[in-house]
């Protein structure tokens, strides 16, 4: 028996467009493919359903552990790609050799993780974080700053860096305090709209237990109380697991941001949709869309965790 040692199989936008036209609904035929017309219109369509489909389920490959920097006596971070320090590639170091105002050169435990436009971010004496970029990379222990330090960072403060923010997130699943020297994770309570806005002193500064998560448009935001104080900002972050937004399928090649049990509920979804756009009559679409729904159902039934659920009277 011979087999082709390959499991990578993929579809980009056009080739799944191509085949729902030619194999779904019969549309083109064999070989051909779609005018560019209607290339465009059913990207349009495949945009809005994957879009749709984000209120499904769990889909945990789009599950991601996103870093945020906490920052002394913040209440809220904007969570989004013109928000606050918030990365899926947080990368943490710490100083090496302390550093005084205006210093534009420090040595680090390590620049490995670093390079040049990375936004940079050196944790202060006083529990303040100096966020600026990186102009240069001098070599394994020497990073340069766009912008010297505004005041002294001893040895041993954190230093992060980051290449880019997170998208708004669709959705914010869990959070949690991290202590960095010990990569110690503590759950943090989420409250209501309601819960938070009735704490009555929300400057107040410790260690956070609780958060508020307000999705919003552009960015959304996350509330956290207590507000951090000194020590927390120092030494700890918040780890949010978040699920991230299914990527645009903008260009001809891009290819589809899900796993391969789900390329049939996505070509048959597809189909449903462009079904009315080429005249298929009504009851071939009832028949198509009773085939989507299944392939929806049996692909939502794969994207489960393999976990035991307990129930307590």
């Amino acid at each position: 028996m011979a087999l082709s040692g390959n499991s990578n199989y993929t579809l980009d936008r056009d080739a799944l467009i191509g085949h729902v036209y030619r194999n779904r609904l019969a549309a083109t035929r064999s070989g051909g493919t779609p005018t560019s017309d209607e290339i465009s219109d059913a990207t349009i369509a495949l945009n809005l359903m994957l879009k749709a489909w984000q209120v499904h389920g769990l889909q945990l490959w789009v599950i991601k552990e996103a870093i945020l920097i906490p920052e002394l006596s913040k209440q809220s971070y904007s969570l989004g790609l013109t928000g606050d320090h918030c990365s899926l590639s947080m990368k943490k170091t710490e100083v090496k050799v302390a550093g005084v105002t205006s210093d534009t050169n420090l040595d680090v435990d390590s620049t490995a993780d670093m390079t040049a436009s990375d936004n940079i971010g050196v944790v202060l004496d006083d529990g303040t974080i100096h966020w600026t970029t990186v102009s240069s990379v001098t070599d394994s222990d020497t990073v340069v700053l766009t912008t010297g330090l505004p005041s002294a960072t001893a040895v041993d403060n954190h230093v992060y860096n980051y290449t880019t923010k997170i998208d708004r997130p669709h959705e914010l699943a869990e959070a949690y305090r991290r202590e960095w020297d010990t990569v110690v994770d503590v759950p943090i309570t989420r409250l209501s709209r309601e819960e938070y806005y009735t704490l009555s002193d929300k400057d107040s500064q410790g260690v956070p237990v609780n958060y508020y998560y307000d999705p919003q448009l552009t960015n959304s935001v996350f509330y956290n109380w207590t507000v951090a104080d000194s020590s927390f900002a120092k030494n700890n972050a918040f780890v949010l697991l978040i699920k991230k937004p299914f990527d645009d399928m903008d260009s001809a090649t891009d290819n589809l941001e899900f796993p391969q049990e789900w390329y049939e509920a996505v070509a048959d979804g597809l189909a449903v949709r462009i079904a009315p756009s080429i005249g298929l009559p009504i009851q071939d679409r009832r028949e198509l869309k009773s085939e989507a729904k299944k392939s929806l159902s049996d692909a939502m039934d794969f994207d489960v965790e393999q976990t035991s659920v307990f129930f307590t009277p």
